[in-house]
């Protein structure tokens, strides 16, 4: 924001700040911004609200000099104060908005190819001026409760250094939530009663005594809260207006809201405008300590980078299990190739997650090109590089020798055919997923990598418990990279929740709104505790709600495969209708055989992004295998398709599914299939009465999806 428009509008925004009354109307905006009532917070416009990175902003300007109250401020003039600071951090944001369009000219895309627009396009959003309103307006990236509980594990081997410099973390994060539930409650006493409603002011504040007390009351026998580690944590996390932040001007210079964000506007009285910013700081402050330590600093790295593994290896066990690796060495020969920090395998594929420690420095969140990529290079594309080899190996015809970190040699599934490639940042690496869109240096068939934070990939974690749905999502996110569009992993996550991560079919692009990011704040913190159950319109969806995919995946499990893995995520791409319908056909068919004893089965085209499945049931296994194999070969090529799915069982098994066929062979020509395929069809498997339907779709009725909803609501309402 270092153009002259942008600094005429924060110019303006500073003289506001440092008016005396502001502390007043910064504490108006927090209380009427910040505070919501709990069924609304799917639907809250965060957009029409002050972020809050506009917040810290205002916040930031208003320290520079001493806080002045003006207790003679009327409502009107506070108002009208709110107003005008509302007005200007529009014009701000509009203006950002822009400027990835602003050097660019309609006629100089008349002549060009479509290849040469979307490189031209490329090259003017990778610019530092277009990378600077996704860093600075973007979501906040994690939880509060994610800063607070993550950082004694970030720290868990500098604990030494801390008790030398007087670092709590844990003590820290009760203070906080002491601070938090304060304010909290006395926000909630205007909402039951408006006559006994605080004034904002007396909201947001709170003195040592009360930050002690309230601590307290949650934890009345907890021996470390009292009035020296009370102090210890003011002094740690606190501003002193009029001292600090003299050089502070623009967005993306350091900002002490941001590491110190207790502004101590009178003796022993704090204001805490943003509660966030707090949970943050006692994540990153002891970083910034240790760094600065000469006698430490050559230990951070080492110290840093073992907790990110190991937090990332954590958080994957509780989906994956003893399937997950850390640490382990890629020999060849006698010499190690290159290290995988964490890796987890699920049948026949890997996730291979890389992990840094490095942060979006002060130039890049100003804007600056050249350091951008600099930054980008050191968080991401070193990770992401580290990957590729990784992949080439495991995929590779090479020998090679895994070991982890006792000595002991690992050994992979025969079969391996693909690893997926995430890198894992240590904190919230602002923009990630624009800026890899743009700065992520691959081969032309080169993988694409998952850029995420340790907190969304907690988050992520935590919903995606079944080892095949988180494959499922990783391969998805991964294999849409280009055409599904979000501005942050909660959001993709949110979608894939309501409606899976497929490509709707007939659509190239699809822009995925942040409203999907919304009902994973609303459903998580309810998880957490801190908000009721969302309402059903906004429930996200489980395995649970489709016992039909729920059904055939425990069916085909229960018979090992090499298969096994592909045939699953097969499955989660279709759709929960299309999969009801489908097994109700099965249902149907298996009755038929049971009542004829003659062989009966459906082909179904899925579209061209997912290819088909043929269901048979058959009088006989050895009647059921030849007829599983040439059906499923016929209709594949019949459709063009590049993967078919054969799935089947005898009438007297109790199972919908006793034996599945995968194939993803490359569709090609073939005269051969071609004459078998004419051969089918004019022996009576003709198109018609074997192809359900070419889409899946099956010119359902809106009443019969309408008895489908219901039939799933009526399941969801039964495990309350």
């Amino acid at each position: 924001m270092d153009d002259e428009k942008s600094r005429k509008i924060l110019s303006k925004l500073e003289k506001l700040a440092q008016q005396p009354g502001f502390l007043r109307v910064l504490a108006d905006i927090m209380v009427s911004d910040m505070f919501y009532a709990v069924e609304e917070a799917v639907e809250v416009d965060w957009r029409s609200r002050v972020s809050n990175q506009e917040a810290t902003l205002l916040a930031g300007y208003m320290v520079k000099k001493p806080v002045l109250d003006d207790t003679s401020l009327t409502q009107k003039q506070i108002d009208a104060s709110v107003i005008e600071v509302r007005k200007l951090l529009d014009e701000l944001h509009n203006l950002q908005s822009l400027k990835m369009f602003e050097n660019l000219e309609p006629r100089e895309f008349q002549g060009l190819s479509p290849e040469e627009i979307e490189t031209k396009l490329k090259t003017a959003h990778s610019q530092g001026s277009s990378m600077v309103e996704p860093i600075f307006y973007g979501d906040s990236g994690a939880y509060d409760f994610q800063f607070i509980d993550t950082a004694p594990e970030l720290y868990a081997e500098d604990e030494t250094w801390l008790d030398a410099n007087f670092m709590d973390l844990k003590t820290a994060g009760k203070y906080y939530w002491a601070a938090y539930n304060y304010i909290l409650a006395k926000a909630t006493i205007g909402q039951i009663d408006k006559d006994q409603a605080l004034a904002p002011i007396e909201i947001m504040a709170f003195s040592k005594d009360q930050l002690i007390d309230a601590a307290k009351k949650f934890q009345p026998n907890d021996e470390d809260i009292n009035d020296a580690s009370a102090t210890r944590f003011l002094e740690l996390f606190g501003a002193k207006p009029g001292n600090d932040n003299q050089a502070f001007s623009t967005p993306g210079e350091y900002n002490v809201i941001n590491s110190h964000p207790l502004i101590e506007v009178a003796d022993d009285y704090y204001f805490m405008p943003i509660n966030l910013n707090l949970a943050e700081a006692i994540y990153l402050n002891p970083f910034y300590g240790m760094i600065t330590d000469p006698a430490y600093k050559d230990k951070v790295a080492k110290h840093r980078g073992d907790a990110v593994e190991d937090i990332t290896h954590n958080i994957l066990t509780g989906t994956f299990g003893d399937k997950v690796y850390k640490r382990v060495k890629v020999n060849k020969g006698n010499s190690t190739l290159t290290d995988i920090d964490v890796m987890v395998i699920v049948g026949n594929k890997a996730i291979i997650f890389q992990c840094k420690g490095k942060k979006l420095t002060e130039l890049s969140r100003r804007g600056d090109t050249e350091t951008l990529k600099r930054d980008f290079e050191n968080a991401i594309q070193k990770s992401y590089d580290e990957a590729v080899t990784i992949r080439t190996t495991l995929l590779g015809d090479e020998e090679y020798k895994l070991v982890n970190e006792a000595g002991e040699e690992i050994t992979l599934p025969n079969g391996l055919d693909d690893a997926y490639i995430v890198c894992v940042t240590a904190d919230v690496y602002p923009a990630a997923l624009h800026q890899a869109s743009q700065y992520l240096i691959r081969t032309d068939d080169g993988p694409y990598c998952l850029p995420i934070s340790l907190f969304d990939l907690a988050t992520t974690a935590e919903y995606l418990k079944n080892p095949f749905e988180f494959l499922f999502y990783v391969k998805q996110r991964l294999d849409t990279i280009e055409s599904l569009k979000a501005e942050s992993e909660m959001a993709y996550l949110g979608y894939h929740l309501r409606k899976r991560l497929i490509m709707p079919q007939g659509k190239d692009k699809v822009l995925v709104t942040q409203d999907f990011g919304q009902l994973i704040d609303a459903d998580f913190l309810h998880r957490k505790g801190r908000l009721p159950e969302p309402p059903e319109e906004h429930r996200l969806i489980s395995d649970e709600d489709n016992p039909t995919r729920a059904r055939i995946i425990k069916e085909v499990s229960s018979h090992p495969s090499p298969d096994i893995t592909d045939i699953v995520m097969f499955l989660y791409g279709i759709s929960d209708d299309d999969l009801e319908e489908i097994g109700g056909h099965m249902e149907r068919i298996k009755q038929s055989v049971r009542t004829t004893g003659k062989t009966n089965d459906m082909s179904v085209a899925l579209g061209e992004r997912w290819g088909g499945l043929t269901y048979v049931c058959a009088p006989t296994y050895p009647e059921l295998h030849k007829a599983m194999l040439a059906l499923s070969e016929i209709n594949k090529h019949r459709s063009k398709s590049e993967q078919w799915l054969a799935l089947g069982t005898v009438p007297g098994e109790e199972r919908l599914v006793s034996y599945a066929l995968y194939s993803n062979k490359p569709w090609e020509p073939s005269e051969s299939m071609d004459k078998l395929v004419n051969q089918h069809e004019q022996n009576g498997g003709n198109r018609k009465k074997k192809i359900v339907a070419q889409k899946v779709s099956l010119t359902k009725s809106k009443k019969e999806k309408a008895k489908k909803k219901a039939a799933r609501k009526n399941r969801r309402k039964g495990r309350k």
